[in-house]
């Protein structure tokens, strides 16, 4: 599922929100190459956040996609923790000084 607007979402009527978001998943991730600050309301207290709250990287997307972890790899390997480990809330994303990390 994509998000690009919470508020038009927000907006939406419960069923049709319910039917995007059902109450009964509760092992969500959201993947944010941006601030993940807000991402909590959507994935609640079960899910887990996989953001970027920094700037200053300058190259092309592809590069800082991988130089930070936003792979699909990655982000199934995130996917996979949340629903076998309970991972939950903000992940760290890798930094490219050091390498790639892993959530932690």
């Amino acid at each position: 599922m994509s998000l690009p607007c919470w508020e038009r979402f927000d907006a939406q009527d419960a069923a049709y929100r319910d039917a995007v978001l059902p109450p009964t998943v509760r092992k969500r991730l959201s993947v944010e190459a941006g601030v993940s600050l807000g991402w909590e309301r959507w994935v609640g207290d079960e899910g887990a956040i996989l953001g970027l709250d920094r700037f200053g990287a300058s190259a092309p997307a592809a590069t800082i996609f991988e130089a930070f972890g936003f792979t699909p790899e990655h982000v199934t390997e995130i996917g996979r923790r949340v629903v076998r480990e309970g991972l939950r809330g903000r992940v760290g994303v890798s930094d490219p000084a050091v390498g790639h990390g892993h959530a932690g």
